[in-house]
């Protein structure tokens, strides 16, 4: 009887420590994370302005202090709660640091997909957001089709990349402005120089591009968009307002833009 009490004492304490070691590996490195219910992924590719990807570099929620450090291939992904619809990209390295705030965050969207491009000499930082999404769908492919005699061809969705600027109409940058497209999730701001970078796929002749900044809500409309190829697309907006001082306070209720340079090529 003796024996058999003590052989249990000795099994329950393996027990007892199979399970902390388990916790201890559980609760490792890697990213931070405040993953639970409700909890929203944010993941993304951190480049530099010629594409090239940056490791090392730190990309943190401030709502939530969930962060997590590029890799090789200057992918993240971060899981976290977040309190309201919105989130402010802390992004850091080694001689820079900046933010951007990602607004209008559906409720019960768990996975926002983010493109972030710096400029290692000014320290200048664009987020793109790529897609705001339930779920990632697994395409299915369309079966192929054998085109009918004289039948219209489908227009088939390709890459559109749009770089520009924002200025007020005295040659100010126009910066923290939001750059949106009609018909997407896909947003950007401008940086302190006015410069921002959208991606999209699409396969209309025509876009919205759409600007907020302060009490001014409108937009321009590119149209004449080369079919069947991905392009790029160079754009310079003008922000037209009765005080061009480009100082906080100023009223941009009755604010127009204009569109002063484009140009578009397919690649």
């Amino acid at each position: 009887m003796k024996r058999a009490l003590i052989f249990g004492k000795f099994a329950l304490r393996v027990l007892l420590v199979v399970f902390l070691l388990h916790s201890l590996v559980g609760c490792g490195g890697g990213t931070v994370s405040t993953e639970g219910l409700g909890s929203t992924r944010f993941e993304g590719e951190v480049k530099s302005l010629d594409g090239a990807s940056l490791a090392g570099i730190e990309v943190r929620i401030q709502e939530s202090g969930a962060a997590a450090l590029t890799d090789s291939e200057g992918q993240f992904t971060i899981e976290t709660e977040l309190p309201g619809d919105s989130a402010t990209l802390l992004i850091s390295g080694d001689n820079f640091s900046s933010s951007a705030t990602i607004e209008q965050i559906p409720t019960g969207a768990p996975v926002v997909s983010l493109e972030i491009e710096v400029d290692p000499l000014n320290g200048n930082v664009s987020v793109s957001v790529l897609d705001i999404s339930a779920s990632v769908p697994t395409p299915v492919p369309a079966p192929p089709s054998t085109p009918r005699p004289h039948e219209t061809p489908v227009p088939q969705e390709r890459t559109i990349l749009i770089a520009g600027q924002l200025v007020f109409n005295d040659g100010t940058p126009v910066t923290g402005a939001r750059v949106s497209l009609s018909g997407s999730t896909r947003s950007t701001f401008t940086d302190s120089a006015g410069n921002f970078r959208l991606r999209s796929s699409s396969k209309a002749a025509a876009l919205e591009l759409n600007l907020k900044f302060e009490a001014f809500n409108g937009g321009v409309r590119i149209t004449k968009i080369p079919a069947g190829k991905d392009v790029n697309i160079q754009i310079k907006l003008q922000l037209s307002i009765p005080n061009p001082t480009g100082k906080p306070g100023v009223s941009t209720s009755s604010a127009t833009v204009s569109v002063t340079s484009l140009r578009v090529r397919p690649r």
